[in-house]
Order: C-alpha cells, then sequence, then structure tokens
C-alpha cells in the first residue's frame, strides 16, 4: 500500500454558525478595548496639553518680564506725606527705594487733626 502523501494548503474555509458567534464576542470585546484605549489617549493627550499650556504660559510671563525689565508685586511700603511739594511718596521697606509718587487729592491735602 502506498504511504499517504499530506501537505500544506492555503485554501478557503468557511465558518460554521458557532465559529461566527465566536468570532463576533471576540470582535465586540476588542472594539470595547479599543474604545477604553481611545479614551485613555484622549484623556493622557489632554493631561499633556494641559501641561505644555501651563509651561507656555509660563515661559509668556518670563519673556514678557525681561522684555520689559521689570514686574509689578506687592510689596509693603511705608507712606510719607509731602505737604510742600502736595505728593504722596510710597517708599518700599525691602530697599528703601520710592516704589511710587502720586499727586496729593484735595481730600489728601485736608491734614487731620492730632487724637489725643
Amino acid at each position: 500500500m502506498a504511504e499517504k502523501e499530506f501537505s500544506t494548503e492555503f485554501i478557503e474555509h468557511k465558518f460554521t454558525d458557532e465559529e461566527k458567534r465566536d468570532i463576533a464576542k471576540e470582535m465586540a470585546f476588542k472594539v470595547s478595548e479599543l474604545a477604553q484605549l481611545e479614551d485613555k489617549k484622549k484623556a493622557v493627550a489632554s493631561q499633556i496639553k494641559s501641561e505644555i499650556d501651563k509651561k507656555q504660559s509660563e515661559v509668556n510671563l518670563h519673556a514678557t518680564h525681561l522684555n520689559n525689565g521689570y514686574m509689578m508685586k506687592s510689596v509693603k511700603c511705608e507712606v510719607e506725606r509731602d505737604y510742600k511739594r502736595n505728593v504722596i511718596r510710597y517708599i518700599r521697606t525691602d530697599n528703601g527705594e520710592i516704589g511710587r509718587e502720586v499727586p496729593m487729592t484735595r481730600e489728601d491735602l485736608q491734614r487731620q487733626l492730632p487724637v489725643n
């Protein structure tokens, strides 16, 4: 008797109803996994975009400070009224410099009587 010969061939295989159900279940599961990954990707991208925007804002602020040569900040100042020149000086307590000087208003020019 002749020995049987075998070979592996790439040929069409028609799915049974059970195989189709299994494929459909697997596909539904993969679609769900894909949607979760897409949502995760969006969340991560949103987080990274937020971090990038924050850093860009910080860079812009530093560039503005550098270009202007100054920044505005709250500094404790001693108030000095100069009635001869009709100005109010705000003298910085951190370095003794005049922070700003403004003309006195009519109200400012009204001297208060000392309280005993």
